[in-house]
């Protein structure tokens, strides 16, 4: 209804950041498609930032799946640059001799394939601590309030709504889809640098190469509604989506990637080398899981609108994308402009906009 738009509004304008702003028409079938009847998805709400659950239902309980894999890492990681503060001692075991790389697919799949050594790993953490708390941390208290749980004599731990909703948390990707634009355009299309050489740069932090960085930080860049970064963002998170997919649960279900990312894009880039995007070592990664690295969206925000959307969420995972706008700009005409921007952002097929 328009009033609770205005409302909403009214809201973020006093400096709120919520409410968040979640669209049913990309919710709702996303649910579905995981195995939720269509009842129950329309009754979702949404756990913490942004994680969908069923009230009432046993469908979303988080032990250890918490984890996240910082993609940018599984990158560097394959054109083996190290890591100022290594966190992971090891982001995947597939390595490219720069001088050897022919094509962006080339180093695509070794991302990806480092990206699937990270995941294996870390749900079969999962799996067993979820075996763990299980055995030893029952839940009686939750298990009276949640469905069916009291007729089958069962804690909540026990058994599980269908779909078994485990989720995994993923960010970076954009400072990925930014890097490998960068190296896409001056590596193989423009030809200005060599493989070899833009590695250097990136392991020395950029130090001594400055014109080659601000060559990577003027290639396209995600957010300006621009197909040579944007897809590049698409490919990326659907393979990413569907290695994690690939895992399963205790259960047997598929693990779910998901963009609950919180702070996790900043405290894990203080820990990450040097990127292809231009980003110096220790710098945070994109903002969120599908907004654009801070600063480099330079056509206003339906430009961003339109970059966000073509990461179809149906075919990826559940992004958190951030917007920040000064509150003086939702209040008088502007608030009727943003009721237009929000409208854009349903028309567009985001699942969710904070």
């Amino acid at each position: 209804p328009e009033a609770l738009v205005k409302k909403a509004i009214e809201v973020l304008a006093s400096g709120m950041p919520q409410p968040a702003i979640f669209n049913d028409k990309v919710n709702l079938p996303r649910l579905v498609e995981l195995g939720c009847s269509i009842e129950d998805a329309r009754e979702y709400s949404i756990n913490n930032c942004m994680v969908p659950t069923i009230p009432g239902q046993n469908f979303n309980h988080i032990s250890a799946w918490a984890a996240g894999v910082p993609l940018p890492m599984c990158l560097n990681s394959a054109l083996d640059i190290p890591d100022p503060i290594p966190f992971y001692k090891n982001a995947g075991p597939n390595k490219i001799d720069p001088a050897t790389i022919a094509s962006l697919d080339e180093l695509l799949d070794a991302t990806v394939e480092n990206y699937k050594w990270v995941i294996h790993r870390l749900v079969l953490i999962g799996n067993i601590t979820d075996a763990l708390y299980k055995e030893y941390a029952p839940r009686p208290f939750l298990s009276t309030l949640i469905d069916d749980c009291i007729d089958r004599a069962e804690d909540v731990r026990d058994w599980n709504y269908q779909p078994d909703y485990r989720d995994v948390t993923l960010f970076g990707l954009n400072t990925v889809a930014d890097s490998l634009a960068a190296i896409t355009k001056v590596v193989f299309d423009d030809k200005k640098v060599s493989m070899e050489a833009l590695v250097e740069a990136m392991r020395n932090n950029w130090q001594g190469h400055e014109k080659l960085r601000r060559m990577c930080l003027e290639a396209p860049k995600f957010g300006n509604d621009d197909d040579y970064v944007d897809l590049l963002s698409l490919e990326f998170a659907s393979r990413v989506s569907e290695e994690t997919m690939k895992c399963k649960t205790n259960l047997g279900s598929p693990v779910i990637p998901d963009g609950t990312a919180s702070t996790a894009w900043w405290s894990f880039g203080r820990v990450c080398a040097a990127t292809a995007d231009g980003r110096v070592a220790g710098d945070p990664f994109n903002d969120g899981t599908i907004s654009p690295m801070t600063g480099r969206d330079k056509k206003g925000p339906t430009a961003v609108l339109k970059s966000v959307s073509k990461v179809d969420p149906m075919k990826t995972w559940n992004h958190l994308f951030n917007q920040t706008v000064v509150p003086e700009y939702l209040t008088g005409h502007n608030a009727e402009l943003f009721a237009q921007y929000l409208k854009t952002f349903g028309d567009l097929g985001i699942h969710h906009i904070q």
